[in-house]
């Protein structure tokens, strides 16, 4: 596995990602970048250009998994919702690789957090206003997008699509 150095290795690995290449991860969590006058701008951008990517097509996720699944209950919204919360951990992990600038995992993060903020608000705007299910409803919802580290594969492993493991929360 070749670990990204230059601005053409990053371009290649950073469009792989974005169309969906969750392996990539693992390649980019290694690599390193010397910005210079000349690639810097051209870098941030293809990184900006990746991140809004994969978050345009978690969206269209999400949005189809709400129009496909046939949502009679709750319940049904709750799986829903953990799938979601599973599918922004690609995300997740890459606004945090070890190899981005500081300065740039935090606009990526702010970004991140500001979008599911907004999220959770229009869902929230659209939640059931019977009493007994909108509380149940809130608590599905305070859980969407609550990444925990522990939700977040090791750095070993940030390319692995396996997450069998399930937790039973109280």
């Amino acid at each position: 596995m070749k670990h990204p150095n230059t601005y053409l290795e990053w371009s290649i690995i950073l469009e792989e990602f974005g169309s969906g290449n969750n392996e990539k991860l693992a390649e980019m969590e290694k690599g390193s970048f010397d910005a210079d006058a000349g690639t810097a701008s051209r870098f941030f951008n293809q990184i900006e250009k990746t991140y809004r990517k994969r978050k345009e097509q978690w969206l269209n996720s999400f949005t189809r998994s709400i129009s496909i699944n046939n949502i009679k209950s709750i319940n049904d919204f709750e799986l829903i919702i953990r799938g979601t919360n599973k599918k922004l951990i690609p995300i997740k992990n890459f606004i945090h690789l070890s190899s981005l600038p500081e300065d740039v995992k935090k606009i990526l993060q702010e970004d991140f957090e500001k979008f599911l903020k907004e999220a959770k608000e229009s869902l929230k705007d659209s939640s059931p206003r019977l009493s007994n299910q909108r509380e149940k409803f809130l608590l599905i919802l305070k859980s969407f997008g609550n990444i925990k580290s522990s939700d977040i594969p090791k750095k070993n492993n940030l390319g692995s699509n396996n997450n069998s493991g399930r937790k039973i929360i109280f």
